[in-house]
Order: C-alpha cells, then structure tokens, then sequence
C-alpha cells in the first residue's frame, strides 16, 4: 500500500525512528546499559558497530528547568506608606508602584 502513495515502507519507518530515539538518549547520557542484548536496548550496540559516525560525542545540552522566579513582589500597605518614611525599600533594579486610584468601575489606564 505505501508503494501506490510514495511513502516509505512502515516497518522501515518504524526502525529509523527507534535509532534515532536510542542514539538521542545514548547522547544526552540517559542509556542504561543494564540488559545490552535484550529487547530494545539491543538497537544501540548495532547502530555503533553499523557506523562508527555512531560513536563519536555530540554536541547536545541536556535541558534544565529554572523556576525560580528572578524578580520578588514587595506590597506594602496604605498605613505604611502614610506613616512610613516618603522613600522606597532599597531594591536592585525596577520599581513599580500604584497610587491605589480605582472607581467602581475597577482599575487601569482609563481611571
């Protein structure tokens, strides 16, 4: 069926992209090598001795997640800023702040 459309034969397709799965783990240094001739983990060992191109390093980085969040939120109250010294806390970087201007019909550029 795949000859009458011009696709590739599934089965090859299949193959190619469980290669390039287990290079693509091998390479980011998450292969485990506990059972090498044994089910999938078989598909490694022969793509390296297929081609030795198989062996060399990449040049990949594996992903890192920073959540920390880079900026902090300081709210202080009405009474504080009334009663309070007319300056700002001591910060590194930008200040925002708000004059608390609301109607009944709420907040934003149009007050």
């Amino acid at each position: 069926m795949e000859v009458l459309v011009g696709l590739p034969p599934l089965d090859l397709v299949i193959q190619e992209e469980a290669r390039l799965a287990a290079y693509r783990i091998w390479s980011l240094g998450c292969w485990s090598y506990l059972h090498p001739q044994q089910g999938h983990s078989c598909i490694l060992p022969r793509l390296q001795k297929s081609d030795p191109i198989f062996n060399m390093r990449v040049d990949i980085m594996k992903q890192v997640f920073n959540l920390k969040p880079k900026y902090m939120v300081t709210m202080l109250t009405r009474e504080e800023w009334t009663r309070g010294p007319r300056t700002l806390p001591m910060v590194k970087g930008l200040v925002w702040f708000t004059d608390a201007s609301r109607t009944a019909e709420g907040t934003g550029a149009g007050v």
